[in-house]
């Protein structure tokens, strides 16, 4: 640029410019040249791994050169490009349930396909049954999840605690029974919504992951659906890593209430 300008143009140093308004601003690297048979203001970014140049040109006397900078400021403030690095939303479906004030986010998954077996409790409901049809081999091998609803056995004392050791010892003795010999099971500490729940992983012969999720607080206590209700999801993974990640999703799009 400078070779091509007389010497009496006027260069300025680089300054922090923009592209755009708003939530579209774009930051640039700008620079302003003076009296190089026309006025420029030009902008330089990288975007997607490119890198663009774009110029504001002005020229004539001083009143159109300023007439010419505000028309084609508007059209730099209207430059808008495609945010980086954001995977394209999902189409989602939202399950509600109204009885027990609950309700997440799927990739429209499969209600009436399959079963998840829940935990085998006699105060157990089940909610829903979702299943990515995409993954769907046979009967017992299908990427999905399980949402059941427990009732503490209030006859006994029984609490989440008390709840999650009466299932960790069912879970084991089964495994036992079946496999003939003990799981090697994992306990881990999750997020689902703003609780925090406690999932089960290996704890199951039929290789579904459970997650226990303690439903009492003093809204849902006062009406009569948190104390001693405890929710279960149950996870069947046959894709690895790829489903984690969506399960991850859908626990965190969980509202209770």
């Amino acid at each position: 640029m400078k070779s091509e300008c007389p010497d009496t143009a006027v260069f300025s140093e680089t300054y922090k410019g923009s592209l755009g308004l708003g939530i579209y601003k774009t930051p640039t690297l700008t620079f302003d040249v003076k009296n190089c048979g026309r006025d420029y203001t030009i902008h330089y970014l990288k975007k997607f791994g490119v890198f663009y140049s774009i110029e504001q040109v002005y020229e004539g006397d001083l009143g159109y050169k300023q007439l010419n900078k505000a028309t084609t400021q508007e059209i730099i403030e209207s430059v808008e490009f495609y945010p980086e690095n954001v995977k394209p939303a999902l189409p989602y479906d939202l399950y509600t349930n109204e009885k027990y004030k609950i309700s997440f986010q799927h990739p429209k998954f499969d209600p009436n396909c399959c079963n998840i077996p829940g935990i085998k409790d006699e105060f157990g409901e089940k909610l829903t049954v979702l299943a990515d049809g995409n993954t769907y081999v046979d009967k017992d091998n299908f990427d999905g999840i399980g949402v059941y609803i427990y009732q503490t056995n209030n006859k006994i004392g029984e609490d989440f605690n008390k709840f999650l050791e009466k299932n960790r010892k069912k879970l084991t003795d089964d495994y036992l029974v079946v496999k003939g010999s003990n799981p090697n099971p994992q306990e881990i500490e999750i997020n689902v919504g703003t609780k925090k729940g406690i999932m089960f992983k290996n704890y199951s012969w039929r290789d579904i992951t459970y997650i226990f999720v303690d439903l009492s607080d003093p809204e849902r206590n006062a009406l009569k659906i948190g104390e001693n209700y405890i929710m279960t999801i149950a996870v069947k993974n046959v894709s690895g890593q790829e489903f984690d990640l969506k399960v991850d999703e859908i626990l965190n799009t969980f509202k209770f209430l």
